[in-house]
């Protein structure tokens, strides 16, 4: 059908969604929740996310304001590279050196936290086993990982893009047999992975087509300049490629933040430009359920380390606040929720035994969502680090603005999260700024003995999800 200008009525390709855990999955849960109590009608294609199958019918007209299509896909190639992944372990481990590096397939992707591994789920403890600090591999741009392991990544990124390619092919058929039978205002695809945009593609290019939003709320490959480095080389060239086809024929780019636009915005070319729309990520309610545990201060890091990350800003700031003021590990913990046993191409655990944290420093199993936002509401300290790239806001500051534990951020001071943190006046601590992170520490240590009571780190709502989908659903009003 051709699309009816009156139509509320919106097509979401959007790979996550849902109950999958990913950002981009509850992002859009959010906003099509929000949005529906606006009047909007959605109908969704996605990957499966494990539960009941659906009982929407494609065949047939719009039968509620939101009716889901889960689709599979599947590629045989893709999935013969992917036993591949584990083959530098492998071998490492018949030769006595089972420790993974830290750029192996997997390593930042759905690892286990080192708790997993425990029969009675307790969390690893810190060791004081001699690492040097120094030792640790942090990625910048410029940075080559071992042989093998750029190997192993480009085994996987080429796996993954032909996985997706057949999840696209299957979506997009979806997608027409939809179009044939109703009307849409627009269509919206969300990605990560980013190659699903390509789905929006073919969707959009028949004569009459609704209007093609391409959310990239996640930085694809412009705007990302020297940092784009830490891509696998076969994701940066077809990314390259698919993004400069995707801005050819999207209607619309949205951003997550001003910064992001203004990149891509520079690098687009002097081609067809579609309008660009700032839509920020949030978070959903109001306040986290919980509060800073009175009886013990804890510093808490939720989520995996990225090779990016230096970790050692955070530990060395708690072990210096550790003997400054002679904190028993009865008082003090450092709490790492899911992060993996390894960082850097050492022992997580060893490197904090070698800032003086043994016995303090503690790695929980992955767990839910839900319990992992649980476990961060009880924290006095919630760790959070920047991006790579200065253009986009980390999913945690969103969590951490419904919370009322000191926040420690940790990157650049002059990128999308300090923007952010600004508004919440909060500062962000360079990683090599010794002095800031021991303020930051030292403020959350003194509120917590004192007993003060903190408001949430948000206490205007500034960064709520209704106030973007309020936004969201003005914009899609004045689409023609």
């Amino acid at each position: 059908m051709s699309p009816a200008s009156g139509s509320r009525r919106i097509l979401l390709v959007s790979y996550h969604f849902g109950e999958d855990g990913a950002t981009g999955g509850f992002r859009w849960s959010g906003l099509v929740e929000l949005l529906g109590r606006k009047g909007w009608e959605f109908d969704v294609i996605c990957a499966p996310t494990g539960g009941p199958p659906p009982d929407a019918d494609p065949r047939t007209p719009a039968g509620g304001p939101l009716q889901v299509f889960p689709v599979p896909g599947a590629s045989r190639v893709g999935a013969g590279l992917r036993s591949l992944e584990g083959l530098p372990r492998r071998i490492r481990g018949a030769t006595g050196h089972a420790r993974p590096g830290p750029g192996d397939a997997g390593a930042a992707g759905d690892a286990k936290g080192a708790g997993d591994a425990k029969a009675d789920g307790e969390a690893a403890q810190a060791t004081a086993r001699a690492v040097d600090p120094a030792s640790v591999s942090v990625w910048h741009p410029g940075h080559r990982p071992p042989l093998h392991s750029r190997i192993m990544r480009e085994i996987e990124a080429c796996a993954e893009a032909l996985e997706i390619r057949a999840w696209v092919e299957e979506a997009a058929r979806l997608g027409e047999g939809l179009m044939a039978r109703r009307d849409y205002r627009a269509i919206v695809v969300s990605s990560p992975p980013h190659g699903t945009q390509m789905a929006g593609l073919r969707l959009s290019r028949g004569a009459g087509a609704p209007p093609l939003l391409a959310d990239l709320r996640d930085p694809w490959v412009l705007g990302l300049g020297r940092f784009a480095g830490i891509l696998p080389a076969v994701t940066r060239a077809l990314g390259r490629r698919q993004e400069e086809r995707m801005i050819a024929g999207a209607d619309v780019l949205i951003h997550n933040t001003d910064r992001h636009r203004v990149a891509v915005a520079a690098e687009m070319g002097r081609g067809r430009r579609p309008a660009q729309w700032v839509i920020r990520n949030g978070y959903d309610g109001d306040e986290a359920p919980g509060v800073p545990d009175p009886e013990v201060f804890r510093m808490v890091f939720a989520g995996w380390l990225h090779p990016f990350m230096d970790v050692r800003a955070f530990l060395r700031g708690a072990g210096a606040l550790v003997r400054r003021h002679g904190l028993s590990p009865d008082a003090c913990r450092v709490q790492f929720v899911g992060t993996g046993e390894e960082f850097g191409g050492v022992s997580l655990l060893e490197l904090a035994g070698a800032f003086g944290l043994e016995g303090y420093t503690e790695l929980l199993p992955r767990v839910s969502r839900e319990a992992a936002l649980s476990i961060q509401a009880r924290a006095s300290v919630l760790v959070a680090f920047d991006c790579l790239h200065p253009l986009c806001i980390p999913m945690k500051f969103f969590d951490y603005a419904t919370m009322r534990g000191h926040l420690l951020l940790i990157g650049n001071r002059d990128g999308a999260m300090a923007d952010a943190a600004a508004r919440l006046d909060n500062p962000v601590c360079p990683v090599d700024d010794e002095g800031a992170v021991d303020q930051v520490l030292e403020g959350a240590l003194d509120a917590w003995r004192s007993g003060r009571s903190r408001a949430v780190n948000d206490p205007r709502g500034l960064f709520r999800r209704s106030v973007q989908a309020d936004l969201l659903h003005q914009r899609l009003e004045e689409m023609p």
